[in-house]
């Protein structure tokens, strides 16, 4: 699975007819250096969130008006800027340069879509790297065998971490690393941070290389580790599932992703094949409201143990970086297999579980 090129799909080019419009109504008032925020399906009276991405500390909330947000560039200081709005909507770099910023949000057949695109300051230098990393993954998408997407990928990696050691002293390090660490090896994390303070002072950065090699002590073969989650004054621990003779199936996802959604199918056809066998299925939502993914497990039937609000211990200690993510645990508790997905799914599960068909 690629999370940067998941974050680049995204990134699709929007209609910008409408947001030309409701700029000149919702804008004019504002000084230069504006960034205007373009909202469609979002109720007016809500409220956006600018948050610091590296500390999660908000920095301005302000209300939507006719679909749009606007605020002045220059009132807040530069850096990697997290923008929320009915749900995670994307990052952008903030500069006293003009930006326009388009969110658009639609539904889509497994949950809702939100495209983004960011123009001026640091962000045109961000969407020329993106469709250099998107022509890549398109590629890779098309690859017939194993030999070529190999390749890709070494490609893919190579080309992100050539940019961060381009602009290492710089802002845009810090973005290209935060977008494109997944890609990384954990040795190139930690040349990045040895080499680049302007890059491992940062907070985030410091937690990445902290579940990197939290990822390495559970990696395929080593023991599972204990995790904790809360919500509505009821507990779960991982180790109340794992490790108790039965194969465990661990899938990550959060109610607005798409393909978490759409991989529900397939995890369906592994619960109705193993569940007169040894084997547990339990979904744990991060990066998720605990109430949206409650609603969705409901609507999508979900027939085994969701735990909601999942918070960053179990995405620290198993280096979470996209969604979905499925592990499979042995009866022992042992890491079998990670970064399952719908094409290797219940073959995979063939291997460990013969089937009783």
């Amino acid at each position: 699975m690629l999370p940067f090129i998941y974050f680049i799909y995204m990134k699709t080019k929007l209609n910008t007819l409408l947001a030309s419009i409701a700029l000149i109504a919702s804008c004019t008032a504002y000084a230069q250096h504006t960034t205007k925020l373009i909202l469609p399906r979002e109720k007016d009276g809500a409220f956006v969130r600018l948050l610091n991405y590296d500390t999660k500390e908000l920095i301005d909330s302000l209300p939507i008006q006719d679909d749009t947000v606007c605020f002045a560039s220059n009132k807040y200081p530069e850096g990697i800027i997290s923008l929320e709005a009915g749900g995670y909507a994307g990052l952008f770099i903030l500069s006293d340069a003009d930006i326009l910023h388009n969110v658009k949000v639609e539904d889509i057949e497994h949950g809702v879509k939100r495209t983004w695109e960011s123009t001026g300051g640091y962000n045109d230098s961000v969407s020329a790297f993106n469709n250099k990393i998107q022509e890549i993954g398109k590629r890779y998408q098309t690859a017939t065998n194993d030999e070529d997407r190999s390749a890709i990928l070494k490609e893919f990696s190579s080309t992100i971490f050539q940019e961060i050691n381009t602009h290492g002293n710089d802002i845009l390090g810090a973005y290209y690393f935060n977008m494109g660490h997944g890609n990384l090896s954990l040795a190139e994390i930690e040349s990045t941070v040895d080499k680049y303070p302007a890059i491992g002072n940062y907070q985030r950065v410091q937690n990445i290389l902290i579940r990197r090699r939290n990822q390495e002590a559970v990696k395929p073969g080593n023991k599972f580790k204990d995790f904790t989650v809360a919500y509505d004054g009821v507990e779960h621990k991982l180790s109340d599932v794992v490790g108790h003779g039965d194969y465990v199936l661990l899938d990550f996802w959060a109610s607005w992703c798409g393909p978490c959604r759409a991989a529900m199918p397939t995890l369906k056809k592994a619960y109705e094949k193993y569940k007169n066998q040894n084997l547990k299925i339990l979904g744990v939502t991060i990066w998720d409201e605990p109430e949206k993914s409650l609603e969705a497990a409901q609507k999508m039937e979900l027939p085994w143990e969701i735990w909601v609000n999942g918070g960053d211990e179990p995405v620290n200690l198993y280096n979470i970086t996209a969604v979905p993510t499925v592990i499979l645990f042995g009866p022992d508790g042992t890491v079998l297999e990670r970064g399952l997905w719908e094409d290797n799914l219940l073959s995979t599960l063939e291997k460990y579980i013969p089937s009783a068909d």
